[in-house]
């Protein structure tokens, strides 16, 4: 998405060479020889000033051939006026969710033992268990369930408390300060996206600090987008390194 999008931009700015790019399409081997000389002419024609186009009757028929093509572009303008970037952003954060909640299951139905730290979040959500959503999960992955559920998914804070119980209360999912608070901005902007379609309203203005107007369209950039699938494959790395070196 970030890729399709980058080009995207690349395409509708100075920095794509659109004259060269048709010159290239319509002088190429492969054009010529898929179009007829009739297309072929039409073309031609259609590539002169209007003031020396000869109008045929079969450029009618060449505008519904072209249709799609010329749709294709059409396109551009709507994605560039709601660009992937927010998109990609939103896929990540699912992405490292479902990784995160799939590790403490696993962990914590491979190993009974880790039960008893996260003795306190059971004894308080042990009534869940009659909840529809866990009728079909089997006993023995029922705790990791609840834990993953009783902790705020979107909250560094609460993620990084459950790898402690796991690995120790040394461990850190991110050590430096500016990483830990880019991930939180992060999520926040995920909610953004999903909830407001990127409206900034009062709650992300005092959760984030930042000096931006209510209701204006809070803009997703590339370069942040790129920070932030780092800073969790960093996370991610840190967490396989605290399964690698923890001894169940």
């Amino acid at each position: 998405m970030i890729d399709i999008q980058h080009q995207i931009e690349s395409f509708l700015s100075d920095e794509f060479d659109v004259d060269e790019w048709a010159e290239n399409i319509f002088n190429s081997d492969v054009i010529n020889r898929v179009l007829d000389k009739k297309l072929k002419k039409i073309i031609s024609e259609l590539k002169k000033p209007s003031h020396k186009r000869v109008t045929t009757n079969d450029e009618k028929q060449f505008k519904i051939i072209m249709k799609p093509f010329l749709s294709f572009f059409t396109n551009f303008d709507t994605i560039f006026e709601t660009p992937l970037y927010p998109e990609a952003l939103i896929v990540s954060v699912t992405a490292f969710e479902v990784y995160h909640k799939q590790t403490i299951i696993n962990l914590i139905s491979q190993n009974d033992f880790l039960i008893k730290y996260f003795s306190e979040e059971l004894t308080k959500i042990d009534k869940t268990k009659g909840k529809p959503k866990y009728k079909n999960i089997n006993e023995k992955e029922l705790p990791g369930h609840l834990i993953v559920d009783f902790y705020h998914k979107y909250s560094f804070d609460d993620i990084q408390k459950q790898y402690q119980r796991i690995f120790g209360g040394d461990f850190k999912l991110l050590k430096d300060d500016n990483e830990i608070k880019t991930f939180k901005e992060y999520f926040l902007i995920r909610n953004l996206a999903v909830h407001n379609k990127c409206q900034i309203d009062s709650d992300f203005i005092n959760r984030t600090n930042k000096k931006l107007t209510i209701g204006e369209k809070f803009i997703v950039k590339k370069e942040f987008v790129d920070e932030g699938i780092t800073i969790l494959e960093k996370i991610v790395d840190n967490i396989e390194i605290g399964i690698k070196n923890t001894e169940f």
